[in-house]
């Protein structure tokens, strides 16, 4: 949203721009910790989320892996969770509160990643849908 409110307010887009790199940079490590499964500074080990609680392929899963104090057995790489609460508050227990993952969430993210890489590309000449620009 702060990279398209740059689009429309011109005069100010460098604002919502170090906006969105703030934004996106905190969920990526800045804080001291990802909140992104698989990647950067102490990503979360235990997403609310079934599958990848399960034993490796071939072995039974059931709801009792899930209840499992350890990390997940398989790694959702690339997956946003829940996050921290309000008071910047996060544990990284299997719970839908902090640690469920989505596709919207982590849609989110990959779309303001694009956009801030758009915006930060002023590269003429690049090819985009067929057509050259620049």
């Amino acid at each position: 949203i702060a990279l398209q409110a740059g689009l429309v307010f011109p005069d100010h887009s460098t604002m919502y721009e170090t906006f969105a790199k703030k934004q996106i940079n905190y969920l990526l490590g800045d804080s001291g910790r990802s909140f992104v499964v698989g990647f950067g500074i102490n990503p979360p080990q235990r997403p609310y989320h079934r599958g990848s609680s399960c034993p490796d392929v071939g072995q039974s899963c059931s709801w009792q892996d899930a209840e499992l104090p350890r990390g997940n057995t398989q790694v959702l790489f690339g997956a946003l969770v829940g996050g921290p609460d309000r008071f910047d508050r996060y544990e990284d227990t299997r719970n839908p509160d902090s640690n469920d993952v989505a596709l919207d969430y982590t849609a989110g993210l990959m779309t303001a990643v694009a956009g801030l890489k758009e915006s930060t590309q002023k590269t003429k000449n690049v090819r985009y849908f067929g057509r050259w620009s620049g």
